[in-house]
């Protein structure tokens, strides 16, 4: 009977949960599948007799998109790094810090959070735009030659600087969670036993936050995988990603059906490549587990 009525219970619990994820997030990934494999004809759609994965072998045998793809991949991976590199000093800072310092630190670190994404961009763009504080600057350093031979990789720094301030606060918070469990009687110890500072925390610290640090990376690369404000802001025609291609096919073009494929093809990578990371990570968990006992 209490068996029963537990059941009961988690029944009246999940179901409405899974309702809405059946109706806000299965429903429409359901009906951008079936997008994808329908043809394309004047800006509409066939009817599901016109089946065909055609939109899927343009996407895959098509260089322009393999590239972008690739860039895609690339700036998010690199602002995961970076993000990792930025937020583990920090998190670790706000595990170190008094009581009083880690409330106003950790408001520091999240206040950007609370700000519009759409906001962010543009203030960035305030700085670092093709108009920004940065180039009139150069302009009047007469640096215009230089200026315009590393404009491709310097709008590549912009958009990766600005995905990193977006994002950033998630790692932080992702490895706050794990370095808060840590012992700072295991960094004394390490410390007491002849160990740097540099080598106590990334032999302890490093290896027991790594839970924490692989939540952090998928997070990150997940959502500037899908980024476009930043994309559509920075890169303009030098430097594109996949998102903004998937919305022109999509918005300005009127082909649903290959920017349905296109989002498509982003998703199940993406999911190919986090799902190849945290293989990584698991084992490198269990190696850093096994070191001490070896």
């Amino acid at each position: 009977m209490r068996r029963r009525t537990l059941l009961l219970l988690a029944a009246m619990v999940l179901l409405p949960a899974a309702i809405g994820w059946l109706v806000f997030f299965g429903a429409p990934l359901g009906m951008l599948g079936l997008e994808t494999v329908q043809r394309h004809h004047s800006g509409a759609t066939a009817g599901f007799g016109g089946l065909l994965p055609g939109n899927y072998a343009r996407v895959l045998a098509s260089p322009l998109y393999r590239r972008l793809l690739g860039e895609t991949f690339k700036l998010a991976g690199l602002c995961a790094l970076v993000s990792l590199l930025v937020g583990y000093p920090i998190a670790w800072g706000l595990r170190l810090a008094a009581d009083w310092a880690r409330r106003s630190k950790t408001a520091g670190s999240l206040g950007p959070v609370l700000v519009n994404v759409v906001v962010r961009s543009l203030g960035w763009l305030v700085v670092l735009g093709e108009f920004g504080l940065l180039n009139l600057v150069l302009r009047t350093l007469r640096l215009e030659a230089d200026l315009s031979r590393g404009s491709r990789l310097r709008s590549e720094l912009s958009e990766l600087g600005s995905m990193v301030e977006v994002f950033f606060p998630l790692m932080v918070l992702a490895l706050y969670g794990a370095v808060s469990k840590i012992d700072l009687a295991m960094i004394r110890a390490a410390r007491n036993l002849g160990a740097t500072r540099s080598r106590a925390f990334f032999e302890v610290v490093v290896p027991l936050s790594l839970p924490g640090a692989a939540v952090g990376v998928v997070t990150v690369f997940a959502l500037a995988t899908g980024a476009y404000i930043t994309v559509a802001a920075f890169g303009g025609v030098r430097v594109r990603a996949m998102a903004e291609i998937a919305y022109e096919e999509s918005s300005t073009l009127v082909n649903w059906q290959l920017g349905a494929a296109v989002l498509v093809v982003v998703v199940v990578s993406a999911g190919i490549l986090l799902r190849l990371l945290f293989a990584g990570l698991r084992r490198a968990d269990r190696d850093s587990a096994a070191g001490p006992a070896r």
